[in-house]
């Protein structure tokens, strides 16, 4: 069983199943909307996972939440909060009740005791799923907070627990501004979650920049052998969460201009004057980091009790003083590459308290024109029978049926005329009832990878063919004037311990830059497990240091993930140190491991269809909608019988400068033969978004499968044939 979903037509479906006949049957659905492609395609997965025989699992799901309560005790129903229900990109209702395997949660300005709030956050999520979460970690600084709850099935996976803050207030002594954090293992993946709250103000924006960079240096979290790396290097995966306080930079005789830009859903005109946004592109803060797009209002600064009104003046004695509507509370992320992480939901809880004669119709911006050769929406009382033991029944509140030939209407709609000071409404099933700060609270989701605590299978005295990771040709340039010898260092879980090579070969580059040449020179790294199942999703951590005071100069990351072909294929990894930009690292890497087979993982269950004329074979999986992630192979060669050794090589992280675009490094003749770099072109008919989930048209019956049509999948014996994905 596969599910294929359309990139193009963002509410269009095709699962794909194998028969016995050895072939593949292809059904197409088309929903009412994205959200609710999104909330089926959950539900088969948590039904998938229910019922898989692994006994650990390869990929969670995760809550995070930020909340500035502006010291006001919460309302008694926070539900909405841990349900994703509010504007921007939100959760379908189908989904409301599949528990989250990890809930973190991060507030400021939090007046209330660990306890108190603990028992709150408790029994709203024992509402929601039925379920007593586990308390995994507890950590406040003064009124910083951030707690860690999971599944209690997933306890026992849990270990090796750390916290830690900073205070970066008045000469970084106080802690009414800094940050706290989590880390943990989740069976054989790191994870750490930080809560910060930065420096307030719109004029104090090289401040929040300082405060980020003495959080990066001194919150200690993760495994503390990797002293060289700071916390951007040491997890798989990494998100940082908070009230960053990052301002809409306008003047302030522009307020009422952004009132109105914000009740015509003109995020993106506000958005180009984000100061996070300005200073993660110019590479100043969140380096290499990833955002969810921003698809809801600004999250401060409200009247208190109400969200019709934002309050961006306030009287001290000093004068008059202007919050501008902001997009101060945020979630964003750092993955190591090649690892499977998808942003499923990104919103806040607020919407306006409009009486329902206010508004009458849902404004057009909302509603993506579907091109002409979509599949309509035609209402329909039956949905065709598909064998149990094939594919799992689709509800027939969400999928009728429809002849394929015809043709879609989107009805037009307009904006109506708007009392001042309202702003528009969100979806439907929107609730309002988290009002007490000035603040609105933020939700983000997350699919992420993980890994078992891997067990060989192959029984006691079997010696496995030793797996080598080899470095050929490698090269690093560092953007520094010393002339001190460099030597690299690799650390890893997959190694016994770290190891250090040989001194490099230093020459000049180009525009004063250093470049430190270690040809053949740099040693074959032997991991203590072999099985291509466990050594394909290791990363190995690189740090180049400085032979006379052994400081790092500069630390990367490259995955060992994927099969490719039999040649050696160039890698590339941006070298930072202290969140700063330091130079590349690149080369070429070849793996080897034991024989042996990799299973499909459970995230691979759901892929993504590029190009709506592309058959089934040339479907690619997309880790991510960050470019960053979507190096993917062209090419795939099958693990077949023959040598014991199986040869693999991986150009895995290549060059991606700010905000995912390509940083070319590599001469045309070291480009990657076996792997291609696909941006998705955006679909200006889609409306804005990425592509996943657009502001939500009004509900439509949805759409039915076309008849299936069947295939004789190509088979037989494992030659080395080259097999799309």
């Amino acid at each position: 069983l596969q599910l294929i979903k359309s990139q193009k037509f963002l509410n269009k479906l095709v699962i794909l199943v194998e028969t016995e006949k050895e072939k593949t049957l292809r059904k197409e659905y088309v929903f009412a909307d994205s959200k609710k492609r999104e909330g089926f395609c959950q539900l088969l997965q948590q039904m998938k996972n229910k019922h898989s025989e692994q006994p650990e699992p390869d990929m969670i799901t995760i809550f995070i939440g930020t909340w500035n309560m502006g010291n006001a005790p919460p309302p008694k129903k926070i539900t909405s909060w841990f349900l994703s229900k509010g504007q921007g990109k939100t959760r379908d209702d189908s989904a409301d009740y599949i528990p989250h395997d990890i809930y973190v949660i991060g507030t400021q300005e939090d007046p209330l005791g660990e306890k108190e709030w603990l028992e709150i956050l408790r029994h709203s999520l024992q509402e929601i799923t039925s379920m007593t979460f586990k308390t995994i970690a507890i950590h406040t600084l003064w009124n910083i907070r951030i707690v860690v709850l999971a599944k209690p099935e997933h306890e026992n996976r849990i270990s090796h627990i750390c916290t830690d803050n900073v205070k970066t207030g008045i000469a970084n002594t106080l802690g009414n501004k800094g940050a706290v954090g989590v880390s943990f293992m989740f069976n054989g993946t790191s994870l750490g979650f930080v809560n910060s709250h930065l420096t307030s103000g719109s004029e104090k924006k090289l401040r929040r920049n300082q405060n980020y960079m003495n959080i990066l240096r001194f919150l200690a979290l993760g495994d503390r052998k990797l002293s060289s790396f700071n916390i951007t290097h040491r997890f798989t995966h990494l998100f940082w969460l908070g009230d960053l306080n990052y301002r809409v930079e306008l003047p302030t005789w522009e307020a009422e201009t952004i009132i109105q830009k914000i009740k015509q859903q003109q995020y993106a005109d506000l958005l180009s004057h984000d100061q996070l946004l300005m200073e993660r592109k110019e590479q100043k803060v969140f380096l290499h980091f990833e955002e969810e797009e921003i698809t809801f209002a600004p999250t401060y600064r409200f009247e208190r009790l109400s969200r019709d009104k934002y309050a961006y003046t306030k009287q001290k004695a000093t004068g008059m003083k202007y919050n501008l509507p902001s997009w101060c509370d945020r979630v964003l992320w750092k993955s190591y590459p090649l690892v499977h992480v998808v942003c499923q939901s990104y919103g806040d809880t607020s919407i306006p308290t409009i009486p329902s004669t206010s508004i009458s119709t849902v404004p057009s911006t909302s509603i993506p024109n579907i091109p002409s050769t979509s599949i309509p929406t035609v209402p329909s009382t039956s949905i065709p029978t598909v064998p149990s033991n094939s594919i799992p029944t689709v509800p027939s509140t969400s999928i009728s049926t429809v002849p394929s030939t015809s043709t879609p209407t989107v009805p037009s709609t307009s904006i109506p005329n708007i009392p001042k000071g309202f702003l528009l409404p969100s979806p439907a099933g929107s609730t309002s009832d988290i009002m007490t700060s000035d603040h609105s609270p933020v939700f983000a989701t997350f699919e992420a990878g993980v890994t078992s605590q891997f067990v060989s299978k192959n029984g006691p005295g079997t010696v496995d063919s030793q797996g080598q990771i080899e470095f050929l040709r490698c090269y690093a340039t560092l953007k520094t004037k010393s002339q001190t010898k460099f030597y690299l260092e690799f650390h890893s879980s997959c190694l016994e311990s770290f190891v250090k090579s040989q001194e490099g070969e230093n020459e000049e580059g180009a525009e004063g830059e250093l470049v430190v040449k270690f040809g053949e020179t740099l040693p074959k790294l032997k991991p203590i497990i072999s099985d291509p199942e466990y050594l394909l999703d290791q990363h190995i951590l690189i740090s180049i240091k400085s032979s006379d005071s052994d400081e790092s100069y500069g630390e990367g990351c490259i995955a060992l993930r994927l099969e490719a072909t039999e040649t050696q294929l160039p890698i590339y990894t941006p070298l930072t140190h202290h969140g700063e930009m330091m130079g590349h690292f690149q080369g070429e890497i070849k793996l080897q491991t034991s024989q042996g087979k990799t299973r499909e993982k459970l995230y691979d269950f759901v892929k993504t269809e590029r190009d709506e004329s592309i058959g089934p074979k040339s479907l690619k999986s997309l880790t991510s909608h960050d470019p960053m992630k979507q190096w993917e192979p062209v090419n795939r060669v099958p693990p077949c019988g023959g040598s014991s050794i199986t040869e693999i090589i991986n150009p895995n992280y290549m060059g991606v400068g700010p905000f995912g675009h390509m940083k070319q490094n590599l001469s045309p003749d070291q480009q990657p033969t076996a792997w291609s770099y696909e941006q998705p072109l955006k679909d200006s008919s889609l409306g804005p978004g990425r592509g996943e989930s657009p502001p939500t048209p009004p509900s439509q019956p949805p759409i039915s499968p076309k008849k299936f049509s069947s295939s004789t999948a190509t088979r037989g014996p494992c030659p080395r044939t080259q097999e799309s994905r």
